[in-house]
């Protein structure tokens, strides 16, 4: 990640999209799946297995800009039920993260309905609903709020001569910006906007570097259209 005291990070970006998915019934598992648009042919589906004599039910679903699905509900903890979150691949339904959060009071945590899910930029996934917050015996219920991000791709620094090469993995087709920082805390500059190509390997070459060090960073740049 660094090199002469040149860093990078690389950031994705995905678009707020939400929609209701629901399964409540004894013995329930979690399904997820993706139909083709043309026929509703089956691609993919995927199960989580809440194992026997339990229930986990999921609440919401929603489909990041790179056609990933988010789903989110409870699941089971042997006790009570914890907050679920997965993200599978859109190619295969392969699971990219699953995770569950036991709230501070290990007690009763439930994503409730379709708005306790939201995507926001940089792979974020923000979950929200109702988690009992007091420990020690006492009861009560409030509202507890998580987020999850993606990890980002590593980005490769090179000092070439006087140049700073900047390479990263991309997703074909999508343009990204590549900025450029003397500091963490900015100000950023946009110094170039690439497409990737087919194999999603992009590469930017920076003739003008800052002088001393700097920090890079890259996202995905989101049409307005």
């Amino acid at each position: 990640m660094s090199a002469a005291a040149v860093l990078a990070h690389l950031q994705s970006t995905g678009a707020p999209d939400t929609a209701p998915f629901a399964v409540d019934k004894p013995r329930a598992d979690e399904l997820a799946g993706d139909y083709a648009s043309a026929d509703g042919a089956l691609l993919w589906e995927r199960r989580h297995d809440a194992g026997s004599n339990s229930t986990s039910i999921a609440k919401a679903v929603a489909v990041d800009e790179s056609g990933n699905v988010v789903v989110a509900g409870f699941a089971p903890n042997g006790l009570n039920h914890d907050y679920f979150t997965a993200k599978y691949a859109a190619a295969d339904g392969a699971v990219l993260w699953e995770q569950l959060y036991d709230g501070q009071a290990a007690g009763e945590d439930r994503v409730e309905n379709r708005n306790g899910l939201a995507l926001g930029p940089n792979g974020m996934v923000a979950i929200t609903g109702v988690s009992d917050g007091f420990p020690g015996g006492a009861w009560g219920y409030g509202l507890t709020t998580v987020v999850y991000r993606d990890s980002p791709a590593p980005v490769s620094i090179a000092l070439i001569g006087g140049n700073v090469r900047v390479r990263f993995a991309g997703e074909p087709g999508r343009r990204y910006a590549i900025q450029r920082a003397p500091a963490i805390t900015g100000p950023w500059d946009t110094i170039a906007t690439v497409e990737a190509p087919s194999d999603g390997q992009l590469e930017h070459l920076d003739s003008s570097p800052l002088v001393g060090s700097a920090f890079y960073r890259t996202s995905s740049v989101i049409s307005d259209q």
